[in-house]
């Protein structure tokens, strides 16, 4: 793995030289909710960008296409998690992200703020969230590139970058993606499980 560490500056990682570009000490204050003191959270992010593009160069794979169904997952377990939150009855469940009613996009709005009561906390679920809702769930800790989550994969390669910051992160940032993510997260766990 090759880096180019600055002192500030947002991190990110470049598919076209294979490298992590991160400023260690910009302050980032999800890093130190997460008991950080350098802003690690972000290079967990951009580490879980390399490591979807090389951790499986051996079979000329991404680590996200040994990942099956991993996009219907995350929906599946984002959707549970909302209608469980307003205790919706199975008459009244969200079924889709997508072509919403007025009331379905009113409870995205409260689910929203209630995200951000804790944004450092849940940076890497609010991202996630506004991904797979393709901006109607946006607390601020979001991609705000306009088309970023209609490239092809964008969200499962997000979801692998998330979910290793939380991993790598661990206590409440990975306890946080375990309660939002539990099916989507722990078939992550498994892949990593089984490359070590």
């Amino acid at each position: 793995m090759r880096m180019d560490c600055y002192q500030k500056g947002k991190g990110y990682y470049s598919h076209l030289d294979n490298k992590l570009h991160f400023g260690i000490n910009d302050s980032r204050d999800e890093s130190t909710v997460a008991g950080f003191k350098l802003n690690m959270t972000t290079f967990f992010h951009e580490y879980g960008h390399w490591l979807d593009h090389n951790a499986l160069k051996t079979t000329n794979e991404t680590f996200r296409d040994r990942l099956p169904n991993f996009l219907d997952n995350l929906k599946k377990d984002g959707l549970e998690y909302i209608n469980n939150f307003f205790g919706l009855e199975t008459n009244e469940r969200i079924k889709s992200f997508s072509h919403n009613s007025s009331k379905e996009k009113e409870l995205f709005r409260k689910f929203a703020n209630n995200i951000s009561r804790n944004a450092d906390k849940n940076s890497s679920i609010s991202d996630l969230f506004d991904g797979l809702t393709n901006h109607k769930i946006y607390d601020g800790y979001v991609h705000k590139t306009k088309g970023y989550w209609t490239r092809p994969q964008q969200i499962e390669k997000e979801a692998v970058a998330e979910m290793f910051e939380a991993i790598a992160s661990g206590g409440e940032r990975d306890a946080t993606m375990e309660k939002y993510f539990p099916t989507a997260y722990s078939q992550f766990k498994d892949l990593i499980r089984s490359l070590l």
